[in-house]
């Protein structure tokens, strides 16, 4: 299990992780992806934090926060959705496939960043400060089941495989090891609220996943990054709401 664990923190974030030369089925990782999720959450709250103690404004330390998550991940999962936000613009599968493999940047793609990155700037901003630091981590706990369901109940959609193809062919071990462990964050983090965030997360998921896959006659690793954001958001508007927690 320690293995899983930190080649799934290994797999999502750019950090050194001890032990991480998992030689297994690497879709067993799937089912570590909240725990990556709530190591990333947890720099960048802990980058929000220290912003907040050199005096700089709430919205400042949130970008200040989102920065040090992009370092983390390098950008995969924004990178993901950016490219699947273009890639639908094409008229068949075959052509969104086409596209979503050119590195450039389309216009769908900047404003589906736009959206997501502004997005969650915006709702963290106007949070109450003490939280922020909460729906952060209950937020990257709870996108990071999305990639576990789309790898887990849909087929791959690239003939010739690709990065994600190797994470397909999980099932309910994966999801429900997942699916406990960020409901289990939730309710820790946030009690009822928190639950009800991260199931709007898993549902946002489930949809986008089911809607993309439908367009691209499966997922792709660029899927799995979309989903994540989309289930970000949706756990965030859930969190920046007036729901008790």
């Amino acid at each position: 299990m320690i293995g899983e664990v930190a080649g799934a923190i290994a797999f999502l974030t750019r950090l050194p992780v001890p032990g991480a030369d998992w030689k297994g089925p690497l879709h067993r990782l799937a089912a570590w992806f909240p725990i990556a999720g709530l190591v990333v959450g947890a720099l960048a709250a802990g980058a929000y934090q220290v912003a907040l103690l050199a005096g700089l404004p709430q919205a400042v330390a949130v970008w200040v926060g989102i920065v040090a998550e992009m370092m983390t991940t390098g950008a995969l999962h924004p990178d993901g959705l950016a490219d699947t936000a273009d890639g639908l613009a094409g008229q068949t599968p075959e052509r969104r496939l086409e596209i979503m493999k050119d590195p450039r940047l389309g216009s769908f793609g900047g404003i589906a960043l736009l959206v997501s990155l502004g997005g969650r700037g915006v709702l963290l901003a106007t949070m109450p400060g003490a939280r922020v630091v909460p729906a952060l981590l209950l937020a990257h706990a709870a996108s990071r089941w999305a990639p576990a369901w789309a790898l887990a109940r849909h087929p791959y959609a690239r003939a010739n495989g690709g990065t994600g193809a190797a994470f397909v062919g999980g099932g309910a071990r994966e999801l429900a090891v997942a699916g406990v462990t960020a409901l289990l964050a939730a309710w820790l983090l946030a009690g009822v609220g928190g639950l009800i965030a991260a199931a709007a997360a898993g549902v946002a998921g489930i949809g986008a996943t089911a809607y993309v896959a439908r367009k691209l006659g499966g997922i792709t690793g660029d899927v799995c990054g979309a989903v994540a954001e989309i289930s970000l958001l949706a756990c965030l508007l859930v969190l920046a709401g007036h729901l008790p927690w």
